[in-house]
């Protein structure tokens, strides 16, 4: 009967311990200022290119990194769906979907920013401004 106390309380111990790691875990992903839902605004935004009639970016907590998901309409009426899952390291990590980027690598800057340098096509680096 000893035992089964014992390994009771481990059992509790650990699913304690688990579910405190987990909260953590998700409460620091629901803090975080890159996770969200941004629509671009077409009527406010400014470019030298053709802006695209609609895009959607959506970014979810994945793990120690981000997943991040978009579809978007070009100016000619083209839909475009992709997404990818990354980490903050600077690797490149695979861009699924997009016509444009094949990869894309993520450094952190600070807890407010990151640069992103998109590679395909026509490579990109994106910083903070």
């Amino acid at each position: 009967m000893t035992q089964i106390r014992q390994m009771s309380r481990f059992v509790s111990v650990v699913a304690v311990g688990l579910t405190l790691a987990f909260t953590s875990t998700a409460f620091a992903a629901s803090n975080s200022p890159f996770i969200g839902t941004w629509k671009m605004n077409v009527a406010k935004s400014k470019s030298s290119a053709a802006l695209p009639q609609s895009f959607t970016y959506v970014v979810e907590a994945a793990g120690a990194g981000i997943k991040t998901t978009f579809d978007s309409v070009s100016a000619q009426g083209v839909k475009e769906h992709g997404f990818y899952t990354v980490l903050f390291d600077g690797k490149p990590y695979p861009n699924i979907g997009s016509p444009r980027f094949s990869s894309i690598a993520l450094t952190l800057v600070n807890a407010n920013s990151f640069t992103s340098v998109s590679k395909g096509k026509k490579p990109q680096v994106m910083a903070p401004q």
